[in-house]
């Protein structure tokens, strides 16, 4: 029966998850600072589910339930971190300044009549550099999920040493399905 109700809970968070998104898209007439605003809403109200989920799923005993609150912590502040960043990396105001810097001026374009490049080699040009700025923007996410699963590592530790194999295995399993997940969110979003 207590498993039944559990079970209920994970779904009631899953089915809030999928419903609050829809209820925020059927909204007409948004401008994009309030389309921004609800988006980072969604993106933390679908990680805070996936968060409630997991606690319910681990199923803690009041011992373990002491060491509960730091991990719980730390997921949050990923939250919030993650939810500060992407609306930097959104402002209306800023843009994405690192896909949209305008490129150098081309040195081997004269106005004195020289040598001209054409089009595609223009275009191959700019595709090489646009291709090392996302290498760059790839590297720059590589760095935040490493400082992010080092900070959960850290809170977790004290829980870890208390779980059974199966709870440690539903933990670890949540840590690498929620890192994943807030990709997807982040290209989704």
């Amino acid at each position: 029966m207590k498993r039944r109700i559990v079970s209920g809970f994970a779904s009631m968070g899953v089915a809030a998850a999928i419903i609050v998104p829809l209820a925020y898209g059927a909204q007409g007439g948004e401008n994009r600072a309030e389309r921004s605003a609800s988006t980072i809403s969604q993106s933390t109200d679908r990680a805070e589910a996936r968060i409630a989920i997991l606690k319910a799923d681990l199923r803690l005993s009041s011992d373990q339930a002491q060491h509960w609150a730091s991990l719980e912590s730390a997921l949050h502040d990923i939250v919030a971190k993650r939810a500060k960043s992407w609306a930097a990396s959104h402002d209306p105001q800023t843009g994405r300044a690192s896909s949209n810097a305008p490129l150098a001026p081309d040195p081997s374009i004269t106005d004195d009549g020289k040598r001209r490049d054409t089009d595609s080699e223009r275009d191959a040009r700019k595709a090489r550099l646009d291709d090392i700025d996302e290498m760059r923007r790839e590297a720059d996410v590589y760095t935040v999920q490493a400082a992010d699963l080092r900070q959960i590592a850290d809170a977790a530790q004290p829980l870890y040493d208390t779980l059974d194999d199966r709870q440690r295995h539903r933990l670890v399993q949540f840590v690498r399905e929620d890192l994943r997940a807030n990709v997807m969110d982040d290209r989704r979003d």
